[in-house]
């Protein structure tokens, strides 16, 4: 039994159903449809649809019965040349939907007599919706009729033809009950709209009788046209004459507008149809400036695949379009279209005579990798939903207002002299004075109240609201004066806690303030004996009698010192606040301070300089009033490279009770554009002394930078999220690590400016409630102010690459370990080329699906935890070993990743801990795959104590190899950790696999692309040092394909026996049983020292041709059996054919050479007829929607659970199930759940 459990593919078609009580979003992805409610935000239903195609296009149609309580969805599937008509049956049973039968039901799919670009039902205000039509490639129009034998069953009929010309889009619109308007476009730059109807309505749509004529033809593309979008009929002039606009994107990067007209009622007499009817079609269209469009301008980075119209409902009587575009890019961008008349004139300079403008609104780039392939919108009257599927297999809904612009945030900008004149005096303040100076610092006080400080140190408090009454909301600000420099002194900075609504001011003459938002003033606190450089507020904790502990750093920088003042305040308000211990520090040398952090109630305090040191402090206050400088237990430098470390937060370590207070973790950020999570330990080393360590658990580089200003940690529905902000570009940015999405993006003019920001809620809290995101900047003597109630953008589907996957890896360590009850989880790596490397957890849910939903036993949870960005070009292979990750790509590239289990907030932390040295300092070459195998005390270091260390077999695309041993050792440099122990060449081929030493002999295999494999002889790695590389070279060649070998596989089948098992370029299926020991040869070395004496291996191959229709791509061994004698493997291949193909290899042992049943008397005990031990069967054939797949990972069944006692071995559990998991990588993910038990011995099952 063959079960697909979850799926990462390519979004290929999307479809919006507004229903009364909850609306639907359709999904396609490879052959499968997934129904979505986007109210309750679950999956309703998840059905294949065809065989062997992937869905290209959804459109729907929703039906509800006058009298009774059900709601019919009707759904017309297509895909290449095939489609499906399917129907979601709903039950209304109040507010919640309830499902009294599967809710999908998909007809038998149909197949037309060419490509379907597009497609739709016909008269959708009608109520027969039975009937639909369809354009295809070569520009025919076909009908769909509904067959009497089947509900879901339909007919087609080919009605009429257009203009003869191969298409590469189309947009078919049936405009009345018997006009069909149909605009294509053609590969050759043509856009062609043409219509087809019926004279009388009394034709069937299965008869004949329909007639066609083309009503207009535009050129003006240098490109083949990717899409085309007919607009409904609109007012732009105002002149109550509505037409039709078409828009057209190019593989030229350009948007075109053109006018169709009123072409809905052209019949054979009118005067389009008359002299259209019987032109033929020019050739070429590249460059004709014939039909000359409306308007014209330069869309995406690359290629545009589709574009849509979008209504703007406008208070005047004219009416506003906007148009959406999807692209190759992975944008999506916002274009408003209007009439010159309404433009000004020096926008009108930029039209180049054409009569309309296109002005760009908004760009957004929330998918990763490659391509948009489909969109669906969902109008409403104040703004549009529009949801994007990319090929990342992410799902993107963003909303787009209806009316006036297209932004999703509040804005309010005042320029300072206009700030200055609406100023309330406070305080005997006035605003006649002169103060017009510009401000120095914002504060956020709270979500609503910003304070902000003057050069010549006023303070101001804004109050900001808004307007949520009328349709469009509006934010405004109010300023009062809260502090005047001519009463309380000079305020020249300060610091503020917004999450508890304290601000502390600071003064030249070190005086101290604190307002606090609930009282609406300030008050006194205390004097310093020098001038305040800078101010940090710690955190707020309550102890046992209610009192309210606040911790407060200040620091001097001539003459250099820094306290720490606790502040305790009663429950009794503003009147008990006061400083109860200061404690002074001393700072390590060239130590200026940037971001501070008490952690533990103020017993530990972690300081971050400029320079991306860290400085940590133990139990400070023992001190207090001592007059004693505490130092800082460690200072760790570099942490954050040479630049500023910008924040800190306290985050409890997830540890067990045992070391719940004696160590903890830290969450920092820095200018080098990277956020990490330090694990801070404390050790008693004897009475009264504490040693601390610092260990870096995870380290990122987020996608914006490299200024990442400060983080926030969110509670969501599925735990802990974690916020990122800064400034990327002129933009400042707010990025969501957790999912992996922008939040926020504001253009402000870079990071050197006057800034503030503050986010207050959840996450779940940021979506559904009035919390919100501020950020306030000056730019050219402005104040401005942004809101953010909502995200811009909300991830309906998250998804993974968005290019081909070329590698996968499988971490041994199991997850959720020794919990009881609790599955196994699995950790697998997968690397593209978009040369991101994603880290997946994997387990399972234990829940039975839906009857409606795909599957129905046990599903996979799996999700991203962690993307490694630091490969230049794309990834080549993957291998984890212990704790640790390995990777390749291009340029040489090969990583050398620590992975952490348990890190507080992100679960999987991961540290980049070496590169291996390049053969040249400018190369090109590819890494195209490499063996790792650890090796346990068997090296010396320079003390001659035993330490482990891995042995890397590389190969490179130049057919050389080389061997290194790499130690981690963290008191080394990295470059110091690899040692080059060997290299050598093969010849000038291009190395595609290597596989390393095999059992206890001594030599190690390679393939190639001229299809042979390789046997060199291994090094002795034990030596301690050595002064230059061992030569290798290769002992002898075994050819097996054609041409290059693109999958390799070993696996010991006796003890002098292995069976090599290799995929082909040539589609072949080869077998090759290794013998070891054949006499009168032995391998050898041109190193002398490396000399050895063991003899060379033989080969006999069985090949099996035509084993796929296409190239081999990837091979794994599924299960593996030892019986009487026999040893059973099953083999899963699987190529660019998208088969998965499941044979049984039976070797027969006992009649090997030297076997117990063996017949080889003769000379050669290694003949032809050695062959005849192994049998091949093909057992069972899949097919799988994943694209180019690259490879394949045996992922053993997670039904196997931790026992009470955690005891349970993992390679037990994993071998007492006879069902396995299969994930299959290429353009997208697919997971297969395979049940050996179930397997027939049929071959060839589909």
């Amino acid at each position: 039994m063959c079960e697909r459990t979850w799926a990462c593919l390519p979004i290929t078609a999307l479809a919006y159903v507004s229903q009364p009580r909850q609306d639907l979003l359709l999904s396609g992805q490879g052959s499968t449809i997934t129904v979505e409610s986007v109210t309750r935000k679950d999956v309703l239903a998840r059905e294949q649809v065809f065989n062997f195609q992937s869905i290209h296009g959804i459109t729907a149609h929703d039906d509800q019965e006058s009298q009774g309580k059900i709601t019919s969805v009707f759904l017309l599937i297509w895909g290449g040349r095939r489609l499906a008509l399917g129907r979601i049956d709903l039950t209304s049973t109040g507010l919640e939907q309830r499902f009294d039968s599967p809710p999908l039901r998909i007809g038998h799919e149909v197949e037309a007599a060419d490509w379907i670009l597009d497609a739709s039902f016909a008269n959708p205000t009608t109520a027969s919706p039975f009937i639909a039509y369809l354009v295809t490639a070569h520009n025919d129009v076909c009908a769909l009729t509904l067959d009497s034998s089947s509900d879901l069953s339909v007919k087609v009929c080919q009605v009429a033809s257009g203009l003869s010309s191969i298409l590469y889009s189309a947009h078919i619109k049936p405009t009345s009950s018997t006009t069909v308007l149909v605009a294509a476009g053609t590969v050759f730059g043509q856009v062609i709209v043409w219509s087809c109807y019926r004279p009388f309505s009394g034709i069937s749509v299965a008869e004949t009788g329909w007639q066609s004529h083309t009503s207009n033809i535009f050129h003006g593309h240098d490109g083949s046209i990717f899409g085309v979008s007919l607009s409904n009929g609109v007012d732009v002039l105002g002149d109550c004459y509505p037409r039709r606009f078409l828009a057209s994107c190019s593989d030229d990067r350009t948007i075109r507008i053109w006018d169709v007209g009123n072409c809905d009622c052209a019949t054979e007499s009118s005067p389009d149809a008359q002299g259209q009817k019987h032109k033929d079609i020019p050739q070429l269209g590249f460059g004709s400036t014939e039909n000359a469009s409306l308007a014209t301008t330069w869309g995406h980075a690359s290629r545009i695949w589709g574009l849509e119209f979008i209504p703007i409902n406008n208070p005047s009587s004219v009416s506003k379009l906007r148009l959406i575009s999807r692209g190759e890019d992975a944008t999506c961008q916002v274009w408003d279209i209007s009439h010159e008349a309404h433009t000004s004139l020096a926008e009108r300079a930029d039209l180049r005579g054409q009569p309309f403008r296109l002005s760009h609104t908004s760009t957004d780039h929330y998918h990763s990798g490659k391509h948009i392939w489909s969109h669906a919108n969902h109008f409403r009257d104040v703004s549009s939903a529009i949801f994007t599927g990319g090929g990342d297999g992410r799902i993107i809904a963003r909303m787009i207002p209806t009316q006036g612009a297209s932004s999703p945030y509040l804005s309010t900008t005042i320029p300072f002299c206009s700030l200055y004149e609406t100023i309330e005096p406070k305080n005997g303040g006035s605003n006649s004075h002169g103060i017009h100076d510009s401000v120095k610092q914002y504060v956020f006080a709270s979500a609503t109240v910003i304070l902000a400080t003057t050069n010549g140190g006023h303070v101001m408090r804004g109050v900001i609201e808004v307007d949520e009454h009328s349709s469009d909301q509006y934010l405004s600000i109010s300023w009062t004066f809260l502090c005047n420099a001519t009463v309380f002194g000079t305020v020249d900075l300060m610091t503020g806690d917004a999450l508890g609504n304290v601000v502390y001011l600071g003064g030249a003459t070190g005086k101290i303030w604190i307002y606090q938002h609930g009282l609406h003033s300030i008050q006194f606190l205390t004097t310093t004996d020098w001038k305040i450089s800078n101010m940090f507020a710690g955190g707020c904790t309550v102890d046992d009698d209610g009192i309210v502990v606040r911790h407060l750093f200040v620091c001097s920088t001539i003459p250099m010192y820094a306290k720490v003042l606790q502040i305790t305040q009663s429950s009794g308000g503003l009147v008990s606040i006061g400083v109860s211990r200061t404690v002074e520090l001393s700072l390590p040398p060239a130590f200026q301070l940037t971001a501070f952090l008490d952690g533990s109630a103020g017993s530990i305090l972690v300081l971050g300089s400029r320079s991306g040191a860290l400085a940590i402090y133990h139990d400070v206050f023992r001190a207090s009033g001592t007059g004693e400088q505490i130092a800082p237990n460690v200072c760790i430098r570099h942490v954050h490279g040479s630049d500023s470390v910008t924040s800190l937060q306290y985050l409890p370590a997830t540890t067990t009770s045992k070391h719940k207070n004696s160590q903890f973790d830290v969450l920092s950020t820095g200018r080098d554009g990277a956020y990490a999570i330090h694990r801070v330990t404390l050790e008693n080393i004897g009475e009264c002394n504490t040693q601390i360590n610092l260990t870096t658990l995870h380290r990122s580089c987020p996608p914006f930078g490299p200024n990442i200003e400060g983080a926030n940690i969110m509670a969501s529905s599925c735990g802990t999220e974690l916020s990122l902000h800064g400034f990327s570009g002129k933009s400042f940015v707010v990025w969501n690590e957790s999912t992996d999405s922008e939040m926020m993006s504001i253009p402000c003019g870079g990071a050197h400016r006057r800034w503030a920001y503050h986010m207050s809620g959840t996450s779940e809290q940021l979506k559904t409630t009035n919390q919100s995101r501020c950020f306030a900047w000056t730019k050219a003597a402005v104040f401005n102010l942004v809101k953010a109630s909502s995200p811009a953008h909300e991830v309906v589907q998250p998804g993974g690459h968005g290019r081909e996957i070329k590698a996968v890896a499988l971490c041994k360590r199991r997850l959720n370990q020794g919990a009881p009850g609790a599955s196994i989880g699995r950790l697998i790596a997968t690397g593209a080329e978009d040369t991101a490397i994603r880290l997946w957890s994997i387990t399972n849910t234990g829940k039975h699906g839906h009857p409606g939903v795909q599957g129905t036993g046990s599903r996979d949870a799996i999700s991203c935890t962690q993307i490694l960005k630091k490969h230049t070009t794309g990834i080549q292979h993957l291998s984890f070993c212990k704790d640790f990750l390995f990777s390749s790509a291009g340029c040489e590239e090969l990583y050398i990743w620590k992975i952490n289990f348990g890190v507080s907030i992100v679960g999987i932390g991961t540290v980049f801990q070496a590169a291996a040295p390049k053969h040249a300092t400018a190369s090109d070459l590819r890494i195209t795959n490499f063996e790792v195998v650890f090796v346990s005390g068997r090296h010396k270091d320079d003390t001659g104590c035993d330490i482990d260390y891995f042995l890397i077999h590389v190969a490179y695309s130049n057919s050389m190899i080389r061997v290194f041993r790499y130690t981690n050792n963290q008191t080394s440099s990295p470059e110091d950790r690899f040692q080059l122990l060997g290299q050598g060449f093969y010849n000038t081929t291009c190395l595609t696999d290597i596989s390393g030493p095999i059992g206890c002999f001594p030599w190690f295999l390679a393939a190639s692309t001229n299809g042979a494999v390789t046997i060199w002889p291994d090094l002795d790695h034990r030596r301690k040092t050595q002064d230059s590389p061992s030569l290798l070279s290769r002992t002898t060649e075994h050819f097996i394909h054609q041409n290059a070998i693109l999958a390799l596989h070993t696996v010991s089948v006796a003890p002098n026996h292995h069976l090599l098992l290799t995929g082909g370029d040539d589609n072949a299926f080869g077998i090759t049983l290794i013998r070891e020991g054949a006499p009168g040869s032995v391998l050898h070395s041109n190193s002398n020292d490396d000399a050895d004496t063991s003899p060379l291996p033989r080969f006999r191959t069985l090949l099996i041709p035509k084993a796929h229709v296409a190239a081999i791509t990837a091979l794994e061994i599924l299960d593996s059996t030892r019986q009487a004698g026999l040893l059973v493997l099953t083999v899963i291949s699987t190529g660019n054919d998208q088969r998965v193909k499941i044979w049984r290899i039976t070797v027969d042992v006992d009649q090997l050479p030297g076997g117990d049943h063996s017949t080889s008397m003769g000379a050669d005990l290694f003949g032809p007829e050695v062959l005849e031990a192994i049998d091949v069967q093909l057992v069972r054939q899949v097919w799988t929607d994943v694209a180019d797949a690259s490879s394949l990972l045996v992922i053993p069944d997670a039904d196997a659970t931790v026992e009470s006692t955690g005891s349970l071995d993992l390679a037990e559990a994993e071998n007492s199930t006879r069902s396995k998991r299969l994930l299959i990588a290429g353009i997208g993910m697919e997971m297969i759940r395979i049940d050996l038990a179930d397997e027939g011995e049929e071959a060839g099952a589909e």
